[in-house]
């Protein structure tokens, strides 16, 4: 297994909460929706890549990007725009690569989308 060089990147949270003012619920179901989507999104860039379809992950990185930037600008945006980038000019070079490294902060993410769902649940 790779190690993951991401597990200590913080994400901000800040403008979820000024989306959700104090809606408690709004915020734990727009979390919940959004660390679905998270665990889902690369599973369908590797399928994707891994059959050639270079147009899908195209695709399926640019709507995943409405979702990354609720996080405000981070550096899984910067790899899900060069993941696009690399694959609407077919450059499939560094498209693996590049989707493993947003594999793993994508798994940072929702690691601390748990966390401040637990810590809704206990407050």
């Amino acid at each position: 297994m790779e190690k993951n060089f991401y597990n200590d990147f913080q994400f901000d949270f800040s403008q979820l909460h000024e989306i959700s003012g104090d809606d408690k619920m709004f915020l734990n179901d727009l979390l919940s929706e959004i660390m679905i989507q998270s665990k889902t999104v690369f599973k369908h860039l590797i399928k994707h890549y891994e059959e050639g379809n270079i147009q899908s992950v195209a695709c399926d990185s640019h709507k995943f990007k409405s979702t990354i930037v609720l996080f405000g600008k981070n550096k899984l945006l910067e790899i899900i725009n060069q993941i696009e980038l690399d694959a609407r000019i077919q450059k499939k070079e560094d498209l693996n690569e590049l989707i493993i490294k947003g594999q793993q902060l994508t798994s940072s993410l929702v690691r601390q989308i748990q966390s401040v769902l637990e810590k809704e649940k206990r407050s």
